[in-house]
Formats: structure tokens, C-alpha cells, sequence
């Protein structure tokens, strides 16, 4: 419990900036929200019979499924005319 608050605290203290990164992603999270699930599931089942660390899956389905999901909101649903308003 002590290293979950000192990390919320820490996290608090020098990552609640305003920078590009964060503000694009806040703008895009809706749509990373509601994409991801296309991207985790067969990521999972790729990776869940393989013997690896968890941590390891869970950088293999984390960081290729956050990649993809903010790219297709970026660059589909976001400059897709219909979709546009939704997203």
C-alpha cells in the first residue's frame, strides 16, 4: 500500500504536466478506448501459450495494442468525416 501511494505521489509531482504526448493522448482516448479490444484479444491468444515471464506477455499485448489503437484513432477515426463527431 505504501509503494502505490509513493507512486500515485510521484506520478502526481512530475508526470501531471501539460505536454504534447499527454494531451494527444487524452484527445484520442476515447477512441483507444473503444478500438483496443480488437487489438488485446488476438495479441493475448497469440502470446498466451508461449513460456515467457507475465510481464513479458504483458508488454508483448500492451505496447503493440496501445500502438495500434492510438494510430487507427489518430489517423482513421478521427479523419474519417462520419466518424469524426463521435470520436
Amino acid at each position: 500500500l505504501t509503494a502505490l501511494m509513493t507512486s500515485l505521489a510521484l506520478s502526481r509531482r512530475w508526470l501531471n504536466r501539460d505536454t504534447p504526448f499527454w494531451s494527444r493522448l487524452s484527445s484520442d482516448s476515447f477512441g483507444i478506448y473503444f478500438i483496443h479490444p480488437l487489438a488485446v484479444y488476438p495479441l493475448a491468444l497469440l502470446v498466451r501459450d508461449a513460456h515467457w515471464h507475465a510481464w513479458i506477455k504483458t508488454l508483448a499485448v500492451f505496447v503493440p495494442a496501445l500502438a495500434w489503437s492510438w494510430l487507427f484513432t489518430a489517423f482513421v477515426l478521427k479523419r474519417a468525416p462520419v466518424l469524426r463527431r463521435l470520436f
